[in-house]
């Protein structure tokens, strides 16, 4: 039968099949799309008397491609017979239903024939049904998507400078009533206000925070802003020297443990606790102005993105280590 060849032979080599009412689709790995639609020529029934023949004439045009349908009304002995219009004829057995089968057209466009011969004692009735098979074929080239890579979530951050203190202190000289020799300046890190990094910058005299704050980038000639802020985001890589002969300072904390005596700085992790920077003035007579300031950094969450894995390698993610 011509539908059943037509569907088991495209089924066969191309892999799927879906049909849908007289149309079938068929689909080849998402890349060619054909299919065949038919239009019904001739829906007719002829009578065939006992011990006779009787034909039944149509024309075929060029290119056609034509299936035909025999259905006997009688269980009776037939035969019939396709002739071409170059006279050239063959005979089949017609003992069941057929339905769809494809006309052989290879002598071209003309009239074909359809001769019925009755074999038995009994008048027969054939129903034929012609169809006009038209094929059709797209082809669509898809894009090969690049193979999709592994990806790692990243969360960025904005980073929140925040000045904690800053100031400039006197230590009296050991001889001054009115001014004390010793000083303990203090600050803490509680638990909601524990940042993710800090630093501190310590400078010795009267003017030091007024010459740090007005701190010019050498190659681009502008004011560098907050200079503790700038050293960390490093755009600044030290500050104005001092010392002092008469001073002692020590920094402690949690992490923390520094002695010095002249310009120090430097960035730490956030840890949750007191901190303590202790000054003492050896001198008799002579007192000392300290500068300390320290500034908080905290991470805040921006947004989260993600990036393939081999992105990532290469990022320098910087990671909020305070505890």
């Amino acid at each position: 039968m011509i539908r059943a060849v037509l569907l088991f032979t495209l089924c066969t080599l191309i892999g799927v099949c879906r049909a849908q009412n007289d149309t079938k689709l068929y689909v080849v790995k998402d890349t060619v799309i054909s299919g065949v639609d038919t239009l019904k020529l001739i829906h007719t029934k002829v009578k065939v008397w006992i011990k006779a023949k009787k034909r039944f004439s149509f024309e075929v045009g060029p290119g056609d491609t034509i299936l035909y349908s025999l259905q006997k009304q009688n269980n009776t002995r037939m035969k019939y017979k396709v002739i071409k219009p170059n006279e050239e004829e063959k005979e089949y057995v017609l003992s069941e239903d057929i339905k769809n089968m494809p006309l052989e057209t290879g002598a071209g466009a003309g009239n074909y024939t359809l001769e019925f011969k009755n074999q038995s004692f009994k008048t027969n009735y054939v129903v034929i049904d012609l169809k006009n098979v038209k094929s059709w074929k797209r082809i669509e080239k898809l894009k090969k998507e690049p193979p999709k890579q592994d990806s790692v979530s990243v969360v960025i951050y904005d980073t929140i400078p925040r000045v904690v203190l800053e100031d400039t202190y006197y230590i009296g000289a050991k001889k001054n009533i009115k001014a004390g020799f010793e000083k303990v300046i203090a600050f803490e890190f509680v638990a909601d206000s524990v940042p993710c990094y800090w630093s501190y910058l310590v400078g010795f005299g009267k003017k030091y925070q007024e010459d740090v704050n007005g701190l010019v980038n050498l190659e681009t000639q502008q004011p560098v802003g907050d200079p503790l802020v700038a050293y960390f985001n490093g755009r600044f890589q030290s500050f104005l020297p001092s010392q002092s002969n008469r001073a002692k300072l020590s920094l402690k904390g949690p992490g923390v443990d520094r002695h010095f005596a002249t310009t120090d700085f430097d960035t730490t992790y956030g840890r949750k606790g007191a901190y303590q920077l202790s000054l003492t003035n050896k001198d008799e007579v002579v007192g000392e102005y300290v500068y300390f300031k320290v500034v908080a950094f905290d991470f805040v969450k921006k947004e989260e993105i993600k990036v393939p894995v081999s992105e990532y390698k290469k990022m320098k993610i910087a990671k909020c280590s305070s505890k």
